[in-house]
C-alpha cells in the first residue's frame, strides 16, 4: 500500500509505515486548518490510499520460502478456490481446494454444516485461521470460520478426468492442464523479456490477408456468405461479386511477409499471432490453428546471425522455466506420473531436454552432410528406414528424429542450405555453395530439429533483390501483378514486391511453432494437450460437442441369471459381438436341455441385428441346430423409430431368410436336430429375451426355474450315469481328431478376437523407445487416445492376420495338448485323479507346435498394431517384411517366444488342472467352472512370464524402431541387456497390467471356447451312438 499527497503542483509518493501493511488498514482523517487561516495559503493535501497487494493466492501462501511476507500462523485470511476432494466424518470435515495457481492444494477444516452439499467441483470462498497442520501431508491448514459457496456443481454431473479431456471448456480444471496454461504464460512471458532486452519491436501482423507465403495450397476463405466453402485453393477464381473486400481473403498461414514490411521501418520486429493451416494432417504435432511465433531482422547478411537469435531465444526460455515455480510443478508433476505409470515420461528426462536447449553450441550440418550421414548410417547398417533417405524426396519425420539423436546427441541441431526445390520463392540463394550438392541450387535456410518433436523451427534469408525474387516467384508458378491497379488478381503480391523497390536491406527471419515448442517443454505427448481448445481436421470446435462423435454409438450390458454376470462392451468389432452371444446361445450343460427363443431388436451399432447376429454365428460354429427363432415372439424395432414405430412383420421374414436362419411358428419343442435330454421329467427352459430400451442398451435376460427339487433329481441322474460313461476330461475312443481340432481353432479364434484391442494397447506400451505421440499414462489413457487420434478402427488393425493364425495354431495347439497328456497318462484314473507334470508337459509340447504356426502371424499382427505403422493390409505387411528383412524376421523371436510361452503353458495348465481339480471333483462340463480356472491360471502365468514378452515384442517390432540399437538386436540376451540399460529392471514390466488384464479373460475365453466345443462334440458323438 501507498499513499498519495496531491498538492498543487506536485504530486509525490512516500511508503506507509510498516504498521499499516494490511489490505483493511485505515488512515485517520487530515486535520484541515482553521478558518482563520490566510485565504491564499494552499489547499490542504488530501490523503489517497490505494492498495498494490495481489490477492492472496495457494501458490503464495504455500511458497513461504520465497514469498516477501509470508502469512504467519493464527493469521485470518480468505482464499477462493475449487473443491478437488471432501471427506466427512462424524464431528470433523476436510476439504483440499485448489485455485488453479499451483497443482498443490489447501486443506480446509470444516465443520459437519460447513461441509454439508459440498462436493467436488463446488467454487467456494473460505475465511478461517491459518494453523499449523498436525498431519505430514502438508505443513499448515485453514481452519474455516465462514465458508461461502460461490457456485454449485452436481457431483453426479462431474466428470472423470478421462472425459474431461474429450471437453475443452472443463479440462482446464485438472491440475496439469491448469499447469500448462501457467507455462504458456511463463514462456510467453520470457519471450516478450528476451526481445525487449535486444531490441526487438513487438507487432501485430494481420490475420486476414490475400496471400499465402508458404505455398501450403489450402486456405481458410474469409466470407460473409454461409453457402462460401470454409477451405480455398487461392489458384482458383471465385466469384468476387458481392464479397466483403471485393477480392478473396483468407486466414494467414504466417505473418512472415507482412513483418518484413514492418522490419524495414524499425530493423527488429517479432509477432506471437494465430495462425490457420486448412491442412488434412491428423497427427499429433499438426493443428489447423496454432500460434506462430515469428521474427524478422533487418540489415543482416548472414544466416549465422538468424541462428544465433534462434538460439539465444530457446537457452533464455528453457533456462527461465527450469528455474521458476512452473517448472519446479512440471518436474514434480512428471516424476508422480511417471511414479504411476512408468510409460509416462519421467522428470530426468524432461529435464535432460531442457539442458540440451540450455548447453552449446548446437551443431549446425548442411543438408547434403545430413543426407549423406543417413545414407552411411545404412549403408553400414547403425539404421535401417521405412522410407530410404534420398536427396530428391528430402527428408521424412523419421530421418529428422535419427539426426536429433545421433548427430544432434540427443539436443537440438541446425540443418542448413537445403535445395532450393524444397523450399519457399522468398528465400536467398546460399552465399556459398555446399560441398556435396552435385552442382544442385539451394538457399540459405536452416531447420531447427530436436528429439521426438523434430522441426520446431524454420528459417532463412529473405531475398531482397527484385529480379531475383522476380524470377523466383516465375519458376514455381506465383503470379504477381505488373501494377498496381492489377492487385485485384488472385494471390497478387505486389504489395511485397514494392518492399524490394523501395529501398530494400538484406534481411532474414524465422518462424517458431510456439505450441510445439510447449508440448516439447511439458514433455506432452499431444500438440492438443497444451492447446486449450484445439481445433483439427474434422474435430474443430470441440466444445461444442464435436468430440462426442468419438463416444461410442451403443453401449451393452449383458445380464445372466442367477448369477449376474455382467459384461460391458463396446461393439466395434462383429467379432466381439459374435463371441459374447454365441457363449449365451450355446450356454448349455450336457445333462441340461436349454431350449432357446429370441426376441431380437435392432441396435445402432456395427451389428444390424440379433438376428444377422445369430446368423453369422451360426455360420462361424456351424451349431445352428443348437436353436431356433420363434416368429411369433419376435421383436423388432428400429432404434432410429424413437417414436416407437414398429418394423414391418414382412420385412422381418425377409430378413430371417436372407440370413437362413430355419423359424418356428409354434411354441419351441425340441427336433431331432436339437440338442436334447430330458432329465427325471424336467425340462429347463431358458429364454433370452432382448429390451430396446431409450438409451441404446440391450439387456439379455436368462430365466430358469428353481432349482430346488429338480437339481437334487438332477444330480442323482448325474451320479447314476457316471459309471456308464466316458469321463468328461477324457475323450472317448473314436473322438476324431478333425473334431477336437475344430474345437481348438473355434477357441483361438474366439480368444484373439474378443481380447484383440487391449493386446493392441499392451504392444503400444511394451515398445522401448515409443515415439512422443505414442506415449500413453495407463490403459484408459491409450484407448481414449488412440480413438480419438487415429481413430476407432485403429483398435482393430492387423485382426485378420490374428485370425488367419489363430484357428491352424490353436487347432494344433489343442490336438497336440491332448495326444501328450493322453500319451503321458493324463487321462487314467477317471476324473478324481491329478496329474500335474502330464499337464505341464502337454501344455509345453502343445506351444511349441503351436508357435512354429503363429509366430510368422504374430509378428505381423505387432507390425500392424503399432503406432504409424505404414502397412495398409496384413498382406502387404507380410510382402514387406519378408522383402526387407527376409524370412528370418518371422522367426527371429520364436526362440524367444518358445522361452516365454512354454513355461507360461506349462504354469497355466499345471494351475487349469488343479483348479478346475478342486472346484470340479465330478469332472463334468461346467462353464463357470473353466471359465474361472482359466482365467485365473492365466492371470499368474503371465504376470510371471512378462519379461520374456517384453524382451519378445522388441524383437518382433524391431523392424519399425528408429533407434540403430533396437532396430539392430539379434538375440535375446542382448535384447534383455539394452532393456535391463536403458530402463532398469522396471523395464522388464512395461505393459503388466495391459497384459494380466488381455490374459485373464483370453485364456477364460480360451478354456470356455474349447470346452464347449469339446462338450458339443462328445455330446453329439453319444447322440449318434444312441441312435
Amino acid at each position: 500500500m501507498r499513499r498519495t499527497l496531491l498538492a498543487p503542483g506536485r504530486a509525490f509518493h512516500r511508503p506507509l509505515p510498516c504498521a499499516l501493511w494490511s489490505a483493511s488498514a485505515t488512515v485517520a482523517p487530515y486535520a484541515y486548518p482553521s478558518p482563520s487561516a490566510s485565504a491564499h495559503a494552499p489547499r490542504p493535501c488530501r490523503l489517497r490510499c490505494s492498495s498494490t497487494l495481489r490477492p492472496t493466492n495457494i501458490a503464495a501462501l504455500l511458497a513461504t520460502t520465497s514469498h516477501p511476507r509470508p502469512q504467519q500462523p493464527g493469521q485470518t485470511l480468505t482464499l477462493n478456490g475449487w473443491v478437488h476432494t471432501v471427506r466427512k466424518q462424524k464431528r470433523v470435515a476436510f476439504a483440499a481446494i485448489g485455485d488453479g495457481s499451483s497443482m498443490r492444494t489447501v486443506q480446509l477444516v470444516l465443520s459437519p454444516e460447513q461441509a454439508d452439499g459440498l462436493s467436488t467441483g463446488t467454487a467456494v470462498a473460505a475465511t478461517g485461521r491459518w494453523t499449523p497442520s498436525p498431519g505430514h501431508e502438508q505443513s499448515h491448514e485453514l481452519h474455516v470460520d465462514s465458508l461461502r459457496v460461490l457456485g454449485q456443481n452436481d457431483a453426479a454431473k462431474y466428470h472423470t478426468p478421462e472425459f474431461l479431456r474429450t471437453l475443452p471448456h472443463l479440462r482446464s480444471r485438472l491440475p496439469f492442464q491448469s499447469l500448462l496454461l501457467r507455462l504458456r504464460s511463463q514462456v510467453t512471458a520470457q519471450t516478450t523479456n528476451y526481445f525487449a532486452q535486444h531490441d526487438f519491436t513487438q507487432t501485430h501482423p494481420p490475420i486476414i490477408t490475400s496471400s499465402d507465403c508458404e505455398g501450403a495450397g489450402d486456405v481458410f476463405v474469409v466470407s460473409t456468405q454461409p453457402s462460401a466453402p470454409a477451405v480455398h485453393t487461392p489458384t482458383q477464381s471465385p466469384d468476387c461479386e458481392d464479397m466483403f473486400f471485393q477480392t478473396p481473403k483468407y486466414l494467414t498461414v504466417s505473418s512472415q511477409l507482412h513483418l518484413e514490411a514492418l522490419a524495414q521501418s524499425v530493423g527488429r520486429v517479432w509477432a506471437l499471432s494465430p495462425t490457420f493451416r486448412a491442412e488434412k494432417s491428423d497427427t499429433p504435432r499438426h493443428l489447423s490453428e496454432f500460434y506462430m511465433l515469428e521474427a524478422e531482422l533487418a540489415f543482416v547478411t548472414d544466416l549465422s546471425d538468424v541462428m544465433d537469435v534462434v538460439e539465444g531465444l530457446l537457452r533464455a526460455i528453457a533456462t527461465g522455466v527450469k528455474e521458476s515455480p512452473v517448472g519446479q510443478e512440471l518436474l514434480q508433476a512428471r516424476a508422480r506420473e511417471h511414479k504411476e505409470d512408468g510409460e509416462a515420461i519421467s522428470e530426468t528426462r524432461l529435464m535432460r531436454r531442457w539442458q540440451g536447449l540450455m548447453d552449446g553450441p548446437w551443431p549446425r550440418i548442411s543438408y547434403a552432410e545430413a543426407m549423406r550421414h543417413l545414407k552411411d548410417a545404412v549403408d553400414h547398417g547403425k539404421a535401417q528406414f521405412i522410407f530410404t533417405p534420398d536427396d530428391q524426396e528430402g527428408f521424412q519425420t523419421e530421418h529428422e528424429r535419427f539426426l536429433a539423436e545421433t548427430v544432434g546427441r540427443g539436443g537440438p541441431i541446425f540443418v542448413t542450405d537445403y535445395p532450393r526445390r524444397v523450399k519457399p520463392f522468398y528465400m536467398a540463394p546460399s552465399a556459398e555453395r555446399s560441398p556435396g550438392t552435385g552442382g544442385v541450387p539451394t538457399v540459405a535456410c536452416f531447420d531447427l530439429l530436436v528429439p521426438e518433436i523434430c522441426e520446431l523451427v524454420g528459417g532463412s534469408m529473405r531475398e531482397h533483390r527484385l529480379p531475383e525474387l522476380l524470377k523466383s516467384m516465375e519458376n514455381q508458378g506465383l503470379r504477381h501483378a505488373p501494377d498496381v491497379e492489377s492487385e485485384t488478381s488472385d494471390g497478387s503480391l505486389q504489395w511485397y514486391l514494392d518492399l524490394r523497390r523501395y529501398g530494400s536491406v538484406p534481411h532474414g527471419g524465422f518462424g517458431l511453432g510456439f505450441d510445439r515448442l510447449l508440448c516439447y517443454l511439458s514433455g506432452a505427448a499431444n500438440i492438443r494437450d497444451v492447446v486449450s481448445f484445439p481445433r483439427w481436421h474434422k474435430r474443430g470446435l470441440a466444445e461444442n460437442g464435436a468430440l462426442l462423435e468419438l463416444m461410442p454409438h451403443s453401449m451393452y450390458a449383458f445380464q445372466l441369471e442367477p448369477h449376474r454376470w455382467v459384461l460391458s462392451m463396446h461393439l466395434g468389432c462383429e467379432m466381439y459381438a459374435l463371441t459374447c452371444v454365441v457363449n449365451i446361445l450355446v450356454h448349455f450343460d450336457r445333462h441340461s436341455l436349454y431350449s432357446t427363443t429370441i426376441a431380437s431388436s435392432v441396435f445402432t451399432s456395427s451389428i444390424h441385428s440379433i438376428t444377422a447376429l445369430s446368423a453369422n454365428i451360426f455360420r462361424v460354429v456351424g451349431v445352428a441346430h443348437v436353436c431356433r427363432v420363434g416368429r411369433a415372439r419376435r421383436q423388432l424395432s428400429s432404434a432410429a423409430t424413437s417414436a416407437g414405430k414398429r418394423r414391418n412383420p414382412d420385412l422381418v421374414a425377409q430378413e430371417h431368410e436372407q440370413f437362413g436362419l430355419p423359424t418356428l411358428t409354434s411354441p419351441f419343442r425340441p427336433d431331432a436336430c436339437a440338442l436334447k435330454e430330458t432329465v427325471a421329467g424336467n425340462t429347463l427352459n431358458r429364454t433370452i429375451r432382448t429390451h430396446h430400451c431409450p438409451e441404446p442398451i440391450a439387456t439379455l435376460e436368462t430365466v430358469s426355474p428353481a432349482a430346488g427339487g429338480f437339481m437334487a433329481t438332477h444330480e442323482r441322474t448325474v451320479a447314476a450315469a457316471e459309471d456308464d460313461e466316458h469321463d468328461y476330461e477324457s475323450l472317448p475312443p473314436n473322438f476324431s481328431l478333425s473334431a477336437n481340432m475344430v474345437a481348438g481353432a473355434f477357441a483361438g479364434i474366439a480368444e484373439h478376437s474378443v481380447m484383440y484391442p487391449i493386446d493392441l494397447l499392451k504392444t503400444r506400451m511394451q515398445v522401448v523407445n515409443p515415439s512422443p505421440s505414442a506415449i500413453y499414462s495407463g490403459i484408459s489413457n491409450a484407448m481414449i487416445t488412440i480413438s480419438r487420434v487415429e481413430g476407432f478402427r485403429t483398435l482393430w488393425r492387423g485382426l485378420s492376420s490374428v485370425v488367419l493364425g489363430a484357428g491352424p495354431a490353436h487347432a494344433v495347439y489343442f490336438a497336440s495338448y491332448e495326444a501328450v497328456k493322453h500319451a503321458l497318462g493324463g487321462n487314467q484314473g477317471g476324473a478324481q485323479a491329478h496329474h500335474p507334470v502330464a499337464a505341464a508337459a502337454s501344455g509345453a509340447a502343445a506351444t511349441i507346435a503351436s508357435d512354429a504356426l503363429m509366430n510368422p502371424f504374430d509378428v505381423v499382427k505387432q507390425r500392424m498394431q503399432l503406432h504409424g505403422s505404414i502397412y495398409r493390409s496384413v498382406p502387404q505387411c507380410a510382402r514387406e517384411v519378408f522383402r526387407t528383412e527376409g524370412l528370418s524376421a518371422f522367426y527371429v523371436s520364436y526362440p524367444t517366444t518358445l522361452c516365454m510361452t512354454v513355461p507360461f503353458t506349462a504354469m497355466q495348465f499345471m494351475a487349469y488342472e488343479s483348479i478346475s481339480k478342486v472346484m470340479n471333483p465330478t469332472g463334468r462340463y461346467d462353464p463357470y467352472t473353466h471359465c474361472f480356472a482359466g482365467g485365473l491360471a492365466g492371470g499368474v502365468a503371465a504376470g510371471v512370464t512378462t519379461p520374456l514378452d517384453v524382451i519378445k515384442t522388441l524383437l518382433q517390432t524391431r523392424g519399425n524402431a528408429t533407434d540403430p540399437e533396437l532396430r539392430n538386436v539379434s538375440g535375446l540376451w542382448q535384447a534383455a541387456k539394452i532393456i535391463h540399460r536403458r530402463e532398469g529392471y522396471g523395464g522388464y514390466f512395461r505393459g503388466l497390467k495391459p497384459r494380466i488384464i488381455t490374459t485373464m479373460p483370453s485364456t477364460a475365453i480360451c478354456w470356455s471356447a474349447y470346452e464347449m466345443a469339446k462338450a458339443f462334440f462328445i455330446a453329439r458323438n453319444e447322440a449318434a451312438k444312441e441312435a
